[in-house]
């Protein structure tokens, strides 16, 4: 079953829409909703965990020493249809019963928010020599590096304020450069301009 198949027209759309009651009835608190009616309705997260590692032991005379590598590779996958899912807001429930769009509180809001596909990557080494100086004291010392790579998106869409490129007139009242800077993998603002 479909909304077109109930004779509900939502512009293509295959997703059952939300209705919403801002004046259903007495009180302070009369809004009444069916149906999708929140950032999350139609959507999903879903994660992947990629991760590899190995140690190595050595013992030497009274050398023990330990070598070892890791990665991590995370995906977030945050999956939003809501661009595809209608909200009809209704001023009253005599509007919501006659199919009357409008007034104060009423209309149709078809909006939603992209997908993400987040990505990020860790990376660590590290050597350790446990010395045995004598039988009964042990010296210990090692070096550890890791790496914590920056978040990034998979089609470049991040944005982050670049307070350098901020500019304003005010002489004129115009702001002449927002100062976001766009990801370098989008594929669509990176072409033209880097920031805004």
């Amino acid at each position: 079953m479909t909304p077109g198949s109930l004779g509900i027209n939502l512009l293509g759309s295959q997703f059952f829409p939300g209705f919403t009651i801002s004046n259903a009835g007495s009180g302070n608190f009369n809004e009444l909703r069916i149906g999708p009616a929140n950032n999350f309705a139609n959507a999903g997260v879903f994660q992947n965990h990629y991760q590899a590692a190995t140690n190595y032991n050595w013992t030497v005379g009274r050398h023990a020493l330990s070598f070892g590598f890791n990665w991590d590779y995370g995906q977030l996958n945050v999956l939003n249809r809501e661009n595809q899912v209608a909200t009809f807001n209704f001023s009253n429930f005599k509007n919501f019963l006659t199919g009357t769009l409008g007034g104060r509180n009423g209309g149709l809001l078809l909006n939603g928010e992209t997908n993400r596909y987040f990505r990020a990557n860790q990376a660590g080494l590290f050597v350790q020599d446990n010395f045995k100086v004598k039988s009964n004291l042990t010296v210990t010392a090692g070096l550890r590096w890791d790496w914590d790579g920056p978040l990034w998106e998979k089609n470049g869409l991040l944005t982050n304020f670049y307070a350098k490129n901020y500019s304003y007139d005010l002489g004129s009242d115009t702001i002449n450069n927002i100062g976001l800077v766009v990801a370098g993998n989008n594929k669509q603002f990176c072409a033209t301009k880097s920031s805004f």
